[in-house]
């Protein structure tokens, strides 16, 4: 799938959702950070429940867990719009000083063409006659 220049913060959840399991194509990066910012939104929201409900933390531990890969495969799509392999995802494993780096891949524009996933467009113009 290719990326969507200037996502709105709708389009950004709607293809989240639509292709979580999906570590081929790319995203841009309205996608995905409106993504990330939905996603701190509602675990802020969840973490103001538990002021006033016990099991609050359970649920935002379950909302963590379910939405682990969605969000790896999103980052993973991120750094192919930005022409990286994603293998640069496990940089972010290394505690601290694995997350700057990380983000700065992750906040780079895009490129194209993309030498992982190259638009849909040239695909078609590359087929034999």
């Amino acid at each position: 799938m290719d990326p969507l220049p200037g996502a709105s913060f709708f389009q950004a959840w709607k293809r989240y959702v639509r292709c979580a399991f999906d570590l081929e194509g790319r995203a841009s990066r309205s996608e995905f950070w409106w993504v990330i910012a939905i996603v701190f939104l509602i675990q802020c929201g969840i973490l103001c429940l538990r002021i006033s409900w016990d099991d609050a933390s359970l649920v935002l531990v379950a909302f963590n867990v379910l939405n682990s890969l969605p969000s790896f495969t999103l980052a993973c799509r991120r750094l192919h719009d930005a022409d990286y392999s994603d293998a640069w995802i496990f940089i972010g494993f290394i505690p601290v000083l694995g997350t700057i780096p990380l983000l700065i891949l992750l906040s780079m524009p895009s490129k194209e063409p993309d030498r992982f996933y190259p638009s849909q467009e040239g695909m078609l113009d590359a087929r034999p006659a």
